[in-house]
């Protein structure tokens, strides 16, 4: 559809590209549909690639060099945003090298955020600074996917995003920033320095369908005091299991007494020992084997654990501020062209409306018009859950630039 309206040439942001997925997925329907006599891919694909994520995007570069979509004349060149240098003497010579190569497949990488979309990004991934070259080409597509960690990241436990395993309490997106703005979004900080009307401000703004959100706010409070003076501790919460055990301890005091076993509570009670020993401090193998015991253990009560990591975890990286900022700046109108498309997906009700809101105020200028159902979007269907379950809660939503 995309070679239909703008012709052999396509130039798409993959503004969350992670390890890569959808742009692998571009290039392969290209290579599928849109083949020429001889079997060589008739249809030039650029596509720039944005991630917060530093090491995503390294393993982004490695993990689409490595697929076998490019035969011996078709190797695709990669450009990393830390080659580019607007003061170089040399870029018009580079730019002149880049539009002679032969490859269908241009990638560039742009380490920041899908909020920095606009001409101005354009211009320093596409074409040098100099008046002698014309303006940077719009693209015909914008997509962005809002899961928030890439598989990577979400199954490393030294990123803190899973609550399965032993990690430090992170959870940013971008943890490669030293500067100390970027080091206080950790969700250690959060937790550790946050009033409990903070907290519970947190989990209902990112999980308002948490029953027991101001209950897990008050057990997150409670557990940073010590325990004799009711003072503020020395520790405070410091992994994702400690966290995860507050959050199963605060809802274990909720749920009705008929749906527990006494014995299995007071022996999830004794855990609590791996942060709070009540006489002297484990040794550190003693400690080491209760924790790996801990990780083995099925998560009592997964669902509200999931929301309270997820909520602090988009706190943490102001998610809902950057996907906020697409609609409220016009660099994305600015960068597409005339029947170019944004397309959104989210993954709960919170996302989805504000892009939902964002959309039809799109549409209600005139200068758009919507391509998803308006109230229902998209769905994903049975067939593609079942290979990814991780989109089970997607909803994707589409506007076209129509003047």
């Amino acid at each position: 559809q995309l070679q239909q309206q703008h012709g052999n040439t396509i130039r798409l942001i993959d503004g969350t590209i992670g390890l890569g997925g959808h742009t692998l997925a571009a290039i392969n329907s290209i290579q599928q549909n849109v083949e020429g006599e001889e079997g060589e891919t008739n249809i030039n694909l650029n596509v720039l690639g944005i991630d917060r994520d530093k090491t995503a995007l390294d393993w982004a570069k490695k993990l689409l060099a490595k697929e076998h979509h490019f035969d011996s004349h078709e190797t695709a060149e990669w450009v990393n945003d830390d080659e580019v240098d607007e003061d170089d003497e040399d870029d018009e010579s580079k730019q002149s090298t880049s539009s002679e190569s032969t490859s269908p497949y241009r990638i560039n990488f742009h380490h920041g955020s899908f909020k920095e979309i606009s001409p101005s990004l354009l211009t320093r991934h596409h074409y040098s600074t100099s008046t002698i070259h014309p303006p940077p080409p719009k693209v015909h597509g914008i997509l962005l996917d809002c899961y928030g960690p890439n598989s990577f990241a979400l199954t490393s436990p030294d990123r803190g995003h899973t609550y399965l395993k032993q990690g430090p309490l992170d959870m940013r997106y971008d943890a490669t920033t030293p500067d100390k703005h970027n080091v206080a979004k950790r969700v250690r900080n959060i937790v550790n320095h946050h009033s409990y009307s903070e907290l519970l401000a947190i989990l209902q703004t990112h999980a308002p369908d948490e029953p027991y959100g101001d209950d897990i706010a008050a057990a997150i409070v409670q557990w940073r005091l010590d325990e004799k003076t009711k003072k503020r501790g020395p520790k405070g919460i410091r992994s994702t299991l400690e966290l995860r055990y507050i959050i199963e301890e605060a809802v274990d005091e909720l749920v009705p007494r008929s749906r527990n076993n006494l014995k299995q509570k007071q022996k999830f009670r004794q855990l609590k020992a791996i942060w709070r020993p009540p006489k002297k401090e484990a040794t550190m193998a003693r400690k080491k084997e209760m924790i790996r015991k801990f990780e083995e253990r099925k998560v009592k009560y997964g669902a509200h654990t999931e929301r309270v990591f997820r909520a602090l975890r988009m706190e943490a990286n102001g998610d809902l501020d950057h996907l906020g900022s697409i609609f409220e700046n016009d660099g994305v109108e600015q960068s597409l062209e005339t029947g170019g498309r944004l397309v959104v997906i989210t993954y709960h009700s919170i996302e989805d409306r504000l892009v939902r809101r964002g959309m039809e105020e799109m549409v209600d200028s005139g200068r758009y018009k919507m391509v998803t159902p308006e109230e229902d979007g998209i769905r994903p269907s049975k067939e593609e859950v079942e290979v990814n379950e991780r989109s089970k809660d997607a909803m994707l939503r589409a506007v076209e630039l129509v003047r």
